[in-house]
Parts: structure tokens; C-alpha cells; sequence
């Protein structure tokens, strides 16, 4: 599945998918759910963002890629408790890099999850408050926006947040000649707890959008220093549960630079070859009980297939993914029509045809 996680992260970004679980969002007719605004087309963001909880404020600049599907996050969050300063790369949105950057064991992801969560969520807002789009205006212009009714949703393939009704967000946002955008927000909402205790919460967000088309991860860069993952779905099995998420696990590599990284990737991505004797559509769960898995469906070509994880975030665009025949394909072992292995070769996860749908 190649870049199947960057890919989902760039969606979000881009088109700021939401999470129909949790609220009614997109049932709004008014509320930009999955429609594409004129905030969700800059590939580099410089976000700093203050919450009423959060003693520190985090900063974070965030580069992407439309074309290979690299991304750059550099991270200051001089938290006492947890810093965090460093940088996370994705190679071809397969590929995690590290460097200066702590995780916790079982929780990599959540390291990249959090800067883009945020940046979706600046996105939405901005859409929310000023739905013409950035284009729409020259010089200063004053954001002053309620909702009464409806929250705002954001959501990566693996984690997810919510922003209750009623909400509001008061600022700025400055047109730049470069056409970069400038903005100063601060949103408002009322958090109730489990036990109904309401409080008032705040958030600022500040930073700039900006364009960046041409940007794309060295080739010649040294991976000496920097720790190396592996993204994808993650099944983990104990003796009381089983843990299924979209995460990064830490892999062996000989490679040395990032171009060594694309050559892997490469050989990898091999679609391997027809199966005339197979139709491998339907939902695939690690067990029918699951609410998560792979939709594997039919291409435009004879017997390929894209195959997209359904997570928290809900399930990617088939449009945008890989194409693969399965068969062939490394990054699939087939063990019987209606059972399949995923994953690279020392990582993977087995998977049972639980429906021939393409929904849960």
C-alpha cells in the first residue's frame, strides 16, 4: 500500500476529512466537510499553539509534498515533562525518519499525528471563518466567526479530535504579497467532561501558510543519527486484547542515505502480476468482529486492486492509492482466496475476507 499513510495525512491536510463518528459535522449543509478551500492548498505551515491545558506552547513548521508525498516536521515543544526537539521526515510516504525526537514505545506515530492534527484543524477553521478562501482578500482582514450548532471534526488515519458546539474564533489574518497568509487565532469552546463538569477552554493559533511546490526530502542526505520506521497497520496481540491502529515500528535498514531509501521503496512497490483465478474484493479484517481493516477494491485495469486502511479517520480515497494485482506484489503473501498476509516481509499481519462489500 504504497504511500498509504501520507497520503491519508495529505487528504486531511488538504481536503480536512472528518470523522463521522463522532458528531454530526458533516450533516450541516453549510459545513465545508471534505470539500477542498482555498486554506487547504499550502504545502508549508509555521503553527504555534497555546491550549488552556497545555502549560507550553508548541511549535511546529510542517513541508509536504503533492507529487513524491515527502513531508518535513520540525518540532519545539520545550515541555518540562515531555520536550520534544527535532525533526520527523516521511520518505515517499512510506518511510519514517527520526532524529532528536523521543517516542514511546507503541506510540511513534502520535509524535507526527499531533502537528498535523493541529494543522488540520487550523485549516477547518480558517475554512469555517472565512469560506471564500484566502484569495478572497488583500492586506488585513479581521476573523470574527460563531457556530452554534455545529462542531468541528479533524482526524488523521490514526487519532482524531473534536471541537464541540457552540464555538468561536476572534483574529487576524494578514495577506501577504508572496501569497503567504499570516494569521492570529483564538478559539473558544465549552468542554464537558464525562461527569458533566463544563469548563471554558481556549486555544491560539498562530503562524503562516505558505506555498512551497518544489519541496522534496535530500537524496543525499546521511540517515547516520537518525532512527528508522516502518507505517502501516499495526495488529498486536496479548493475552487480554488485541490493539489494532495505523503506527510505526522501529526497522533494520542497510540503507545510508535517502536515496537508498527511494531504491528500497522502489523494488518494493513492484504491482506484481496478474491473478486470473482470484477476485480479492470485499473488506478484510484481522477478525470479522473488528470495526477496522482493508478495503481492497477493483481498479480500472483487469484484476488490480487499491487497497485502503479504514481507521479512526475513516477509510482513504481509493483514487489516490497504490494500484496493485496482489499477486506478486511483495507487500502481500496470499494464502488462500479468502486469506491474505500484509505487510513487509519481517512485519506481517494476516487478514480474513469478512464481506465481499466494501464497507465495515
Amino acid at each position: 500500500m504504497k504511500n498509504t499513510f501520507l497520503r491519508a495525512l495529505l487528504i486531511a491536510i488538504f481536503s480536512a476529512i472528518c470523522v463521522p463518528a463522532i458528531a454530526d459535522d458533516c450533516n450541516e449543509k453549510l459545513d465545508p466537510c471534505g470539500k477542498q478551500t482555498g486554506w487547504n492548498e499550502f504545502e508549508m505551515v509555521r503553527l504555534r499553539m497555546k491550549q488552556t491545558d497545555i502549560d507550553t506552547p508548541a511549535q511546529w513548521v510542517i513541508r509536504t509534498s503533492r507529487i513524491n508525498f515527502d513531508l518535513q516536521v520540525d518540532i519545539d515543544f520545550p515541555d518540562p515533562k515531555a520536550p520534544q526537539n527535532g525533526t520527523l521526515m516521511m520518505v515517499a510516504g512510506i518511510t519514517l525518519i527520526s532524529k532528536g525526537v523521543g517516542f514511546k514505545a507503541g506510540h511513534e506515530i502520535d509524535v507526527l499525528d499531533v502537528p498535523v492534527l493541529y494543522t488540520i484543524l487550523t485549516g477547518k477553521v480558517l475554512s469555517r471563518a472565512l469560506p471564500d478562501g484566502p484569495e478572497a482578500f488583500k492586506g488585513r482582514r479581521a476573523v470574527m466567526h460563531e457556530d452554534k450548532k455545529v462542531g468541528i471534526q479533524f482526524a488523521t488515519p490514526s487519532a482524531q479530535g473534536f471541537i464541540p458546539p457552540p464555538w468561536s474564533v476572534n483574529g487576524a489574518v494578514i495577506a501577504n504579497a508572496d501569497g503567504s497568509r499570516d494569521f492570529d487565532l483564538v478559539l473558544n469552546w465549552i468542554e464537558e467532561s464525562k461527569t458533566g463538569i463544563k469548563r471554558p477552554m481556549t486555544m491560539s493559533l498562530i503562524g503562516q501558510l505558505a506555498h512551497d511546490s518544489d519541496f522534496k526530502l535530500d537524496n543525499n542526505m546521511s540517515l547516520v543519527g537518525w532512527n528508522v520506521f516502518g507505517v502501516g497497520p499495526i495488529v498486536e496481540k496479548t493475552a487480554g486484547a488485541t490493539r489494532y491502529d495505523y503506527g510505526a515500528k522501529p526497522i533494520k535498514t542497510a540503507a545510508k542515505t535517502i536515496a537508498d531509501i527511494r531504491a528500497a521503496i522502489a523494488i518494493e512497490n513492484s504491482p506484481g502480476e496478474p491473478d486470473l483465478t482470484r477476485n480479492f474484493a470485499g473488506f478484510w479484517k484481522t477478525e470479522c468482529t473488528d470495526t477496522f481493516g482493508l478495503r481492497i477494491k477493483s481498479a480500472d485495469s483487469p484484476y488490480m486492486y487499491t487497497v485502503t486502511f479504514c481507521g479512526p479517520g475513516g477509510c482513504g480515497d481509493e483514487e489516490v492509492e497504490r494500484k496493485t494485482f496482489i499477486k506478486g506484489d511483495k507487500r502481500y503473501n496470499i494464502v488462500s482466496a479468502t486469506e491474505l498476509q500484509v505487510g513487509t516481509s519481517e512485519n506481517r499481519t494476516r487478514y480474513k475476507r469478512c464481506s465481499k462489500k466494501m464497507l465495515p
